[in-house]
């Protein structure tokens, strides 16, 4: 398995243009086919990334913090971590 992050340490900072090209030059010459968006980050710049692969999208939750839907949908740690392992399953298969 491959990972290529696109934000830098902090999830709120933002690639230069020139890694974004990079990044997505990479994954093509990977033949990625899943871009991870976690659900509390703002996914603008992953969205660019999946649009240029025409790669699908799948949530992966840090479990850092519920989201409201979280809470309505009352999810727990357990909930959530199937949810993961379901994504993860998909992509590494």
């Amino acid at each position: 398995m491959k990972q290529i992050g696109i934000a830098g340490i902090s999830p709120t900072s933002e690639p230069s243009q020139t890694e974004l090209i990079q990044t997505v030059e990479t994954a093509q010459e990977l033949g990625l086919r899943y871009v991870f968006f976690e659900p509390n980050i703002t996914p603008r710049v992953a969205e660019i990334v999946q649009d240029h692969l025409e790669a699908e999208a799948l949530l992966i939750h840090p479990l850092e913090a519920l989201t409201e839907e979280d809470k309505e949908n009352n999810e727990d740690y357990f909930s959530l971590m199937y949810q993961n392992v379901n994504a993860l399953e998909k992509a590494l298969n």
